[in-house]
Order: structure tokens, then sequence, then C-alpha cells
């Protein structure tokens, strides 16, 4: 299946409220670009329906609310796209955050460093070390100058 997404993804936690039928409930982002998110949440939506998500950029000292569009449903969570441009400084701050400019390792909402979504590249397995080999055992060879048995 090939990717159609329009912006690159960004592993990114970050908590998120979901206001659905007219309830606010928590969630966490799993990752996130500039035109939708994957958001973890037992909540059973349904693909093309409307909800609003509500999050805080750490950058700015204000909540984000955006218009978004259920794409697709897992047992995991949901697919958001969003509907809304964001403004120019919600994007600003959004991208700065994405790209791990400016991250404040104290702020509580934000749970891990942003990483592309790429593929990594992976290193092969280590090799495989051979056994090591059995103790040499000593057999006696003859006997030795004063009779004893002589080893090798």
């Amino acid at each position: 299946m090939s990717d159609q997404r329009a912006h690159e993804r960004y592993a990114y936690c970050l908590r998120v409220t979901l206001i659905h039928e007219g309830e606010a409930h928590r969630a966490i982002t799993q990752n996130i670009s500039m035109g939708g998110m994957f958001v973890v949440t037992p909540l059973d939506l349904t693909p093309g329906n409307v909800i609003d998500v509500q999050f805080r950029i750490p950058a700015l000292n204000e909540d984000t609310v955006c218009r978004t569009l259920i794409r697709w449903r897992n047992k995991e969570g949901v697919g958001l796209q969003l509907l809304e441009s964001l403004r120019v400084k919600e994007a600003r701050a959004l991208h700065q955050m994405l790209r791990g400019d400016g991250f404040d390792e104290e702020d509580p909402t934000v749970a891990l460093r942003p990483q592309s979504m790429k593929r990594p590249k992976v290193a092969p397995p280590p090799a495989v070390k051979a056994p090591p080999a059995p103790p040499r055992i000593a057999k006696p060879t003859g006997r030795g100058i004063n009779g004893s048995p002589s080893f090798k």
C-alpha cells in the first residue's frame, strides 16, 4: 500500500481532548503531522464523522481547537484529518515542535521527543558466536623417564 499523506508524520505523544457529542474525552497522540494525527482512544468513533480536538502546543500559552474528520479507525484509536488551517503562529509552533526546535524537556504535555516516522535503517543482527570448544583433556602418551605416565 502506498503512502498518500501530504505531510510527513512524526512520532509524538501529546495530550489532547476529543470533544465528541458535547463531552470531553482525554486522549494522547501517537503521531502528528501538519495535516492530521493518530489519537489513541477507546472511544467508538465512526469514520466520516467530524469532531473537535483541543490541544496545547508547548511553545504557545493557549489551547488550539481544530475541527477534524475521522478518516479511519482501528482497535487502538482513530486517524484524524485537520479540516481547518491552523493560524500562522500555531502552524509555526507545531512545525518547530515536530522538528524538535525549542523542545522543552520539562513541559508535562509532551511525553516523547519527535522523530520521523520514516522507516529506520535496521542494522543486521549480531553474528552468532560459535560455542566455546570443550576443554581439552590430556591423554596419556606413554611412560615418562621415571615410569610415571606422560601427558600431551
